[in-house]
């Protein structure tokens, strides 16, 4: 046996228990696609499932259709030695295959259509890298956010580079997604519909960080789907209103310069998730001795506005602790609260949030989400370092009950 069959025999057998293609142009499609995914690659194969071909008329389709490719220069029919039925389909000559399927290789389709986004809306300077990065990935046959490189894509993605063009021009407004779309000259629904892609177009020009979800990422621009109230609790008053009866109150984001202390709290704590922070209010906190302050998840910007306003009412040597999830999302959020208190003079410190706690009351989960080798806080980067370890549990917040900061540290 010859070398070339000999690898050849061992890549068949090595590839036997996949499924193959058992309809021609559907393998030759898929040749074509693997040299747009590596454009340097000398050659291909795909694997043909003959067996698997219900009827003698189907039969010889793929073998007519694939012998026609072959006498064009567009393939190559490999067939099992003892069977003689074709196993596979190689290409070493690119050029000829996308000839004979009259099919323009990616990078010629990827370059049309970015001049033709080009051409109809005025991309800004801030956002080129982002068309690159739609460019590269329908270069190698890629979809870029769902969005396949054709034609019909195109009135999607002006519309995504319009969006996210205006929240450049627009930033310093904090608004719902319905008049931010208005504003935009989109309908009413564009922001709902198109968050995510403007959200990636965002984060790949640099303009904002990525967060948990596209929700959180816009969020840091001041747009919300609807603008939440900022809820708040412990020794507060506001100018117009007694409150200090109340566990906790919901105000909107404008009204947070309001706000005032009447009497100097023992410590702040900023808390992830609803149930963990009502209870917390209701069961550790009626006497008011700390500032509580519900972050709902990752901070919007006037949530943020609102834990900067309220640190700058205590003194500074005034603790603060956050209290969320060990898991991806709220390591993530953790480490960004460091740096958010760290510029106003205040380091966060995780509360019930620790390694220890994971392991005796956490459960295995879903760690999906992303690396978190980039957090940049002690403490994130301490719990990030325990999930990433091989058998790390998760941990939810309301696996809890709350407890005083104070006491616990």
């Amino acid at each position: 046996m010859g070398k070339t069959a000999q690898k050849f025999d061992e890549w068949y057998q090595h590839m036997k228990p996949s499924k193959g293609f058992t309809i021609a142009e559907d393998a030759l499609d898929a040749l074509a696609s693997s040299f747009d995914e590596y454009p340097n690659k000398a050659s291909a194969r795909v694997r043909i499932d003959f067996d698997s071909i219900a009827t003698l008329k189907d039969q010889k389709r793929l073998l007519r259709e694939l012998d026609t490719a072959a006498k064009a220069g567009a393939a190559e029919v490999r067939v099992d030695r003892h069977t003689k039925k074709p196993v596979a389909v190689f290409c070493k000559t690119p050029t000829a295959l996308f000839t004979f399927l009259k099919r323009q290789r990616a990078p010629e389709v990827a370059e049309q259509l970015i001049q033709q986004l080009c051409a109809d809306i005025d991309v800004p300077a801030a956002l080129k890298s982002a068309v690159v990065e739609v460019r590269n990935a329908w270069a190698r046959g890629k979809s870029w956010e769902r969005l396949e490189a054709h034609i019909d894509s195109l009135p999607i993605l002006q519309q995504v580079f319009q969006l996210s063009r205006c929240l450049l021009e627009h930033d310093d407004s904090d608004m719902d997604y319905r008049s931010f779309s208005m504003i935009a000259g989109c309908g009413s629904k564009a922001l709902e519909h198109q968050r995510s892609r403007v959200a990636k177009i965002l984060i790949a020009s640099g303009q904002l960080e990525e967060a948990l979800d596209a929700e959180s990422t816009l969020a840091q621009k001041g747009l919300e789907k609807i603008p939440q109230p900022i809820i708040v609790g412990g020794p507060i008053r506001m100018e117009s209103a007694d409150v200090s009866s109340l566990p906790y109150v919901g105000l909107p984001g404008a009204w947070i310069s309001s706000l005032r202390l009447y009497r100097v709290p023992t410590y702040v704590l900023l808390v992830e998730n609803f149930v963990s922070f009502h209870r917390h209010c209701v069961e550790c906190n009626l006497v008011g001795d700390g500032v509580i302050i519900f972050t709902a998840g990752f901070p919007t910007r006037a949530c943020q506005r609102a834990i900067t306003s309220v640190l700058g009412l205590v003194p500074a040597e005034t603790p603060v602790f956050h209290w969320g999830d060990v898991d991806y999302g709220g390591v993530r959020i953790l480490d960004f609260l460091y740096g958010l208190c760290d510029q106003v003079g205040f380091q966060v410190r995780p509360h019930l949030m620790s390694p220890e706690l994971a392991e005796e009351y956490g459960a295995e989960g879903d760690l999906r989400g992303g690396s978190l080798s980039t957090v940049a806080s002690p403490p994130a980067n301490i719990l990030g370092r325990y999930l990433g370890s091989r058998y790390c549990k998760v941990l939810e917040q309301e696996q809890l009950a709350p407890s005083s900061p104070i006491e616990a540290s």
